[in-house]
């Protein structure tokens, strides 16, 4: 990890082009003004990553993938008032991992982002998944 002195490094703006693999597949993503602390230190320019540079990429693939923004899981949770692990049990998720979407941590499945966009408009909808008397056979409910 570089370490900077503040006064060696210099708030930045530079066009950052990357990769980025989700559910399986590479995402070409563009970022026209990535903020980013830059090294002055003898000159070297060298760009220095840290996390405000990570979560300003992940906007930018959920941006481009069209996925919830992790404010936008969070406070959809919170408006059905469940808690991270009532929400991801419904999911069939870990704890963990609902964390991690809503703080921006690691980027959620499109499979889930529609789940979670179903669910937040129709929270009875998941009640077909977790039916007791539902049969083998897709969907279909046994009396």
């Amino acid at each position: 990890m570089l370490i900077l002195r503040q006064k060696e490094s210099v708030l930045a703006e530079i066009l950052y082009t990357c990769d980025f693999k989700h559910d399986d597949a590479l995402h070409a993503t563009e970022i026209p003004k990535l903020r980013t602390p830059r090294c002055n230190a003898r000159g070297s320019g060298k760009v220095v990553f840290n996390y405000g540079v990570d979560d300003q990429i992940h906007a930018a693939v959920r941006s481009k993938l069209g996925l919830l923004e992790p404010n936008e899981i969070r406070e959809g949770r919170y408006r059905l008032s469940l808690t991270i692990s009532e929400l991801a049990e419904q999911l069939g998720v870990a704890d963990e991992l609902l964390e991690k979407w809503e703080f921006d941590l690691a980027i959620q499945s499109r499979t889930v982002d529609n789940s979670l966009r179903v669910f937040f408009v129709l929270p009875n909808a998941m009640d077909v998944r977790t039916d007791k008397r539902r049969h083998r056979r897709i969907g279909e409910l046994v009396g």
